[in-house]
Formats: C-alpha cells, structure tokens, sequence
C-alpha cells in the first residue's frame, strides 16, 4: 500500500487513479537534488580538463622551421640507444627551452617508443647559432626508423 499523492488516502502500490479522489497517479521521477548533483560534477570535470590543456598549450609554442635538428651519430648496443646531434636557430630572435625529440617506429609505422632531451635551457641558442644534445634511453625493441626533430621552444 502507498499514499496517495494527492488525497494521502491509501491506496494499491500499483493503482494508477486514486480511488479516492479519481486523480492519476503520476510516477515520481530523479529527485531534483541528483539533477543538480549530476550537473555540478559534470560542470567540474569540465572546467579541470579545459584548464589543465590551458596551461599546456601555453607552456611551449610548436617549433616552426627556424629552427632545424642534424643528428650527427646514432648507435644502439641492444639495450641502449644513443642520439648525438645539433640543432640550428634559423630565425632572426634567439631561443632557448629548446627540446628535442626521438619518435620510433615499427614496420607498420605504428610509434613503439618516444623520448626527448633538450638542446638548450636557459641559455639562448642565437640566431646563426648552434647547439649540441645528447639523447640517450632504453631501447623500445621493435622498431625500423626513427624521427628526430625539435618539439617545442621558448
């Protein structure tokens, strides 16, 4: 038995008009409470992931060509690669926070395996001028080639 929404005579749990006072018998949907439960979190969820790629694409600005990556020496053991090279400020403003990237792929060019390094810090690389990196890390195993270029610059 249940009460009646209107009258609060009681009726059948599954009546579908009161008795009573002829009225239907609406079913009581989502309390109000988890409406605005649900909107808050899904608001909160929102707002965190659009600040936090915010701030990542302010970090760093995507290195255009004037600046360009040489590598001058690649070897692996088995266990270990290494990447010698040298980038280049092509550009008429100097840079630094210059980060250098190693991209490998298999045979089906699917990426096995990334790292990066960078080629400068807080020293500026000079327009015309050149800087060395050094990038060494565990071997990803399968891979045919292997992308070496400039990611991000300040």
């Amino acid at each position: 038995m249940k009460k009646c929404n209107f009258c609060a005579e009681e009726i059948l749990e599954d009546a579908k008009i009161c008795k009573h006072c002829k009225k239907e018998q609406k079913k009581k949907g989502t309390p109000l409470w988890q409406w605005v439960l649900l909107i808050f979190v899904v608001a909160v969820f929102f707002s965190a992931s659009r600040s936090s790629n915010k701030t990542e694409t302010n970090s760093y600005t995507p290195a255009p060509d004037p600046i360009s990556v040489k590598v001058t020496k690649f070897s692996t053991d088995g266990n270990y690669y290494h990447v010698i090279g040298r980038i280049q400020n092509d550009g008429s403003v100097p840079y630094r926070f210059v980060q250098v990237g190693a991209t490998f792929y298999d045979k089906n060019k699917s990426v096995s395996g990334t790292n990066f390094t960078y080629a400068c810090g807080q020293d500026y690389v000079q327009p015309g001028g050149q800087k060395a990196f050094d990038m060494m890390g565990h071997d990803p195993g399968d891979y045919n080639t292997v992308k070496v270029s400039v990611n991000s610059y300040k």
